[in-house]
């Protein structure tokens, strides 16, 4: 038992309650190397301890274990407790796709729980802010559509989504990028056109005006017209 990881999270909470921080991370690591309960157990107070530090050694390194871990643990509080803690740690560290993507695993696997409308609203206005970025000229061309193809699966249903979507084309288009254009104008359309909503239907108008002009800038002006 001292060997497993039931032994080592003991040991690890037993340091920590006495303020030796050092050997209870030292036990929580050792621990977190297992796939049973205690050692999902051990991750979470590894992010615990490296939130409460804040540095950001502490902070990459909890990182590191609980990504090591992601999918040692499925399906009931501890994995969800793992996930937020895991947003936690990216939003403490400034990496906003990473945490999209984690609150995105929040959302398909926890739907039905409360956490998920405050995830839903968290990621709304990261998506905001990430895509802000890349109209600006934050991000490199081949790095925002990495994360753009990443986003898809969790995010395609949002509201603001097709929006996201026809930004990014606008950008790509600017670029003079118009096959690449004309595709993420066809992703956005057929978002909204998913949804069958009359509210959409001028977004869905200027998206064919957008699409028509990228395949006129391509030399398709059969496909334009």
């Amino acid at each position: 038992l001292a060997a497993a990881p039931t032994g080592h999270f003991l040991r690890g909470r037993v340091e920590e309650r006495r303020g030796n921080e050092s050997s209870a991370l030292k036990a929580y690591f050792k621990a977190a190397e297992g796939w049973d309960q205690y050692a999902a157990r051990a991750r979470l107070a590894v992010a615990d301890m490296s939130l409460r530090d804040g540095g950001d050694g502490a902070l990459l390194a909890a990182q590191s274990v609980l990504q090591d871990g992601a999918e040692a643990w499925r399906g009931d509080r501890f994995e969800l407790e793992i996930i937020k803690r895991r947003a936690r740690l990216y939003a403490a560290t400034e990496n906003d796709l990473e945490q999209l993507l984690t609150l995105g695993k929040l959302l398909t696997r926890f739907s039905d729980f409360p956490e998920a409308a405050s995830a839903s609203e968290q990621a709304q206005d990261l998506l905001k802010r990430l895509y802000a970025k890349g109209t600006s000229g934050q991000y490199l061309l081949s790095d925002w559509m990495t994360a753009h193809l990443g986003l898809v699966p969790f995010y395609g249903s949002f509201p603001d989504f097709p929006a996201h979507t026809e930004a990014l084309a606008d950008y790509i288009l600017g670029l003079g990028a118009t096959d690449l254009a004309a595709k993420e104008y066809r992703r956005a359309m057929q978002e909204i056109e998913r949804r069958d909503t009359p509210q959409y239907k001028p977004d869905l108008t200027r998206l064919t005006l957008k699409l028509a002009d990228a395949q006129r800038q391509a030399g398709l002006f059969v496909q334009a017209r």
